[in-house]
């Protein structure tokens, strides 16, 4: 994780005399995330996660805050917000937005195992079940839309330019008209999946998305089922057969899951190319994006009968 705001015992102390839980007694940066700085905030009684927004706009901290209402209004398992005394969500912190959240007890998934996958798979069918709120965009915040920033006439001779436009050809070549769409959560990774005695919560809506359902399933396939950077179609075959206990799948659907998977790939290395090696050059980041290439590829060089017969 990139820590982007730091801050200080005493501003978060100051901070949380915003709100109505009680007096600060620890605070300690948490792990995960890339574009935002969280922190778990400790009172004598409760633990919390204050998130400092490093990108988002207060408009589009509008947009999330009314999203994870609407989600709890349907039952859905995710972070919960907490109002300040004067019934705001939103506060800001030298112009940057910031929310608090109750804090969900577990960890985030480093190992996934058939019960995870299975929750996971059923979570997002339940997802996929809940009306499209007011204001969500229909394009994905780092999607096949936003890959010519990278693929310019100044970046002609960048290997990894050369291959995103290789790959956006093939993704504008085969993506297809008419599949279902809705809400989508756009980036089930492990470290957006807290796991505390065998439940899973997902958390992180801030790439959700309206969208074909299909695409969710392929960002999960890259998100969850590379075991030591390698594809395990046991894996995806456990995540797909928790989502059909829920919402059974098209036959288009079941004919793309592939490409979407490929396409979820290909845009997680678009967004670490960008990321950490033009916005925020990180050392130890900056080569992140070839993991990414690596998934992409594995995925494109296999035979998609025989990926079906696999999973399905």
């Amino acid at each position: 994780m990139v820590l982007y705001t730091l801050i200080s015992e005493e501003e978060i102390s100051n901070y949380a005399r915003h709100y109505s839980i009680g007096k600060l007694v620890d605070y300690e940066s948490l792990d995960g995330g890339s574009t935002n700085s969280n922190y778990i905030v400790k009172t004598l009684t409760k633990k919390y996660i204050l998130t400092i927004f490093e990108e988002k706009t207060i408009n589009q901290t509008e947009v999330l805050v009314n999203l994870l209402c609407h989600l709890e209004n349907h039952n859905f398992p995710t972070s919960r917000l907490i109002k300040d005394v004067k019934g705001k969500y939103i506060n800001s912190y030298h112009g940057k937005p910031v929310l608090l959240k109750q804090y969900i007890a577990g960890n985030m998934v480093n190992l996934v195992t058939d019960n995870i996958l299975l929750q996971v798979g059923k979570l997002m069918a339940q997802l996929h079940s809940i009306p499209v709120p007011i204001g969500i965009p229909e394009y994905f915040s780092y999607g096949i839309q936003h890959f010519s920033t990278i693929i310019s006439d100044d970046n002609q001779k960048d290997s990894f330019a050369q291959w995103l436009a290789r790959m956006k050809k093939f993704l504008l070549d085969n993506l297809p008209d008419g599949l279902p769409s809705g809400l989508v959560h756009g980036d089930i990774f492990g470290d957006n999946i807290i796991e505390n005695n065998g439940l899973v919560t997902i958390i992180d809506f801030e790439e959700v998305l309206k969208s074909p359902f299909v695409f969710d399933i392929g960002m999960a396939i890259v998100g969850t089922c590379f075991e030591n950077n390698i594809l395990s179609l046991t894996n995806v075959k456990q995540l797909i057969k928790g989502y059909q206990e829920i919402r059974i799948l098209q036959k288009l659907e079941k004919e793309n899951i592939r490409l979407f998977a490929i396409y979820g790939a290909v845009a997680t290395a678009f967004w670490r190319y960008k990321q950490f090696n033009l916005l925020f050059p990180e050392m130890n980041h900056s080569m992140k994006y070839k993991q990414m290439v690596k998934f992409a590829d594995t995925l494109y060089n296999i035979d998609n009968n025989k990926f079906m017969n696999e999973i399905l």
